[in-house]
């Protein structure tokens, strides 16, 4: 086993404790044969957590911050908002972005003071409970969110630190968030050493706003390959698969609303959970007779690659409104299934018209049953092409084996070099 570095420090929202950020049980992995140890910090683990947390690899230990476990939460983040007001670093931070976040609405400047709250805490937890001195250490946010601006706080303290983030869609673009904007994000991406981009659109949304960023890479997520390609319906019904949370940025109420148009018998499974589960299950329950439907809940990823595994599955869709680049798009093309995908966020870097159809943003109803109709009467031939090319856009693009081992070595090389980019 090839060590690159000593000790990686990742902060996660929840992993290794489900649900969510089931990709990173594939990347950690990649890590753990880079590293001699690998510390995980879940830093939205509020409360008790009652799950028992996923497998993870013997050189990997967790940690939880005390402040976001204790019984007396909302008291200890009121005395922690009294404390920053005597953090000089804090107050500047918070005074560097005071502008935009009251230019956002009403509620940007409480967003502000969450963020950097979090972050004071984390930073004083890494100080106290990680940073050794006898130890070369990486510490890597896999979010864009308080984790990384603790992260660039750090790094101004301590410019010795080497301190990385990923940024995927949800934490980078500021027209997903509620209100629209992301605090501190141009200030801490130019403390950080390397931001990672999961796609070239989230590089071209940065260095639109900002050009002289100098620090900036892509690296993409991945997903381990099948052996086995998904099977493909031959008794005259379409079956169509979605994956994700059920929410409104997924416009899953979009897809029933073009199911309802189609003459043709469909299958649709959905994976996945959400806060509108109910309000889609009452509309769906309209849909005519030849659509039947089944909402699955949310899987273990190893129960989805299961089901793939055993059940044909003939199209996979993703109508977003945004996305980073859709994990779930790169699973399916894993197992050779072709793709309907909105032209949004990175999603246009893996769909196009060789292994699926990449399709407008503002797509109606109408015009998306369409499109489904016509998959359906496609050429067998032409189908078997569509899944040929959606596997090869999957070895090419989407490799975990291939994208991970990259990355590991890349953040060794992080370490080992000292890299400093500003």
């Amino acid at each position: 086993m090839n060590k690159d570095a000593d000790t990686l420090v990742l902060l996660t929202h929840h992993f290794p404790y489900p649900p969510g950020e089931e990709f990173l049980e594939t990347e950690i992995k990649y890590l753990a044969e880079h590293f001699y140890e690998i510390v995980i910090i879940p830093i939205g683990c509020f409360g008790k957590v009652k799950t028992e947390p996923r497998k993870l690899p013997a050189n990997a230990k967790l940690h939880t911050i005390p402040n976001f476990t204790h019984k007396l939460w909302k008291l200890k983040r009121f005395l922690g908002l009294l404390r920053i007001c005597f953090d000089p670093q804090s107050i500047k931070w918070i005074f560097s972005d005071i502008k935009a976040a009251i230019l956002a609405d009403g509620k940007g400047f409480r967003v502000l003071l969450s963020w950097v709250l979090s972050a004071f805490e984390i930073r004083n937890y890494l100080l106290k409970h990680v940073m050794d001195k006898e130890k070369s250490i990486l510490l890597y946010s896999y979010w864009f969110n308080p984790s990384a601006i603790s992260l660039a706080m750090l790094k101004e303290k301590v410019p010795s630190l080497v301190a990385v983030a990923r940024a995927h869609g949800g934490d980078l673009y500021s027209c997903r968030k509620v209100p629209p904007y992301i605090p501190l994000q141009l200030k801490a991406i130019k403390r950080l050493d390397r931001l990672y981009l999961v796609s070239s659109d989230g590089y071209r949304y940065l260095k639109d706003k900002d050009a002289q960023l100098n620090n900036l890479a892509i690296s993409r997520l991945g997903v381990l390959g099948s052996k086995k390609k998904a099977g493909q319906s031959n008794d005259g019904v379409l079956r169509i698969i979605t994956c994700s949370d059920i929410g409104r940025i997924k416009r899953l109420e979009l897809l029933i609303a073009a199911l309802s148009y189609c003459k043709i018998n469909i299958e649709w499974t959905h994976i996945g959970d959400g806060v509108l589960r109910n309000e889609l299950l009452e509309s769906a329950k309209g849909l005519p007779g030849n659509i039947s439907y089944r909402f699955l809940g949310r899987m273990p990823n190893i129960q989805v690659i299961q089901y793939y595994h055993e059940n044909p599955i003939d199209l996979f869709m993703n109508v977003s409104v945004s996305e980073g680049v859709p994990v779930s798009i790169m699973e399916a093309f894993s197992f050779g299934v072709p793709v309907i995908g909105t032209d949004v966020g990175g999603t246009g870097e893996l769909v196009n018209g060789s292994n699926g159809l990449l399709v407008k943003k503002d797509i109606t109803a109408i015009e998306l049953a369409g499109y489904i109709e016509n998959f359906y009467r496609l050429e067998a031939s032409f189908k078997n092409n569509l899944r040929e090319n959606a596997y090869k856009t999957w070895y090419e693009l989407s490799n975990a084996n291939r994208n991970y081992k990259r990355f590991s070595r890349q953040l060794g090389n992080e370490l080992k070099n000292g890299v400093n980019c500003h």
